[in-house]
């Protein structure tokens, strides 16, 4: 009941994403444009770029982070078993045998979780640097190709709207 609660709560404070993010791109795009000119359409064409990969790379994080979760969910059944079943494991003398046995399972999870890292920080990276990258691209492709000279007024303006 509390998550479907907490779902319609995310609904009416994000639910007007929907419409203003394209409204307020497209008002960006546009006064970039009048702005820089060709220049601030091929900067927001490096999103389109940097679009799939990012997808992939999240589409890889998903993927990694459901195979970690069944592996912490096997590393927590074990221990749990040799926690309950202690005084059999003494007697018989299995306890290496199973630490060991949750060992091994924990080291394959923290390798999952090590690659995980690295895709969230690759996915930090993407999503950070593409803001810096379209301002690049941008003011490069305008004075460059353009062949006008970037002023202060123009880097300002540009970037207050970035």
């Amino acid at each position: 009941m509390s998550v479907d609660s907490f779902n319609v709560m995310l609904l009416f404070s994000m639910g007007h994403y929907i419409w203003a993010v394209p409204f307020k791109l497209i008002l960006l795009l546009i006064l970039l444009y009048k702005q820089l000119g060709y220049s601030a359409l091929v900067g927001a064409a490096t999103i389109y770029v940097l679009s799939p990969l990012q997808y992939w790379v999240c589409t890889k994080l998903s993927k990694l982070q459901k195979e970690a979760l069944t592996i912490s969910d096997k590393r927590i059944k074990h221990t749990s078993e040799l926690l309950q079943g202690i005084k059999l494991l003494k007697l018989h003398g299995w306890e290496k045998v199973y630490a060991n046995m949750v060992k091994e399972i924990r080291a394959e999870e923290l390798k999952l979780l090590r690659k995980d890292a690295i895709l969230v920080a690759i996915n930090t990276f993407i999503t950070q640097g593409s803001a810096i990258l379209l301002t690049l691209v941008t003011f490069s492709v305008y004075s460059a190709i353009e062949g006008r000279p970037l002023t202060p007024a123009k880097v300002f303006s540009g970037l207050a709207l970035f």
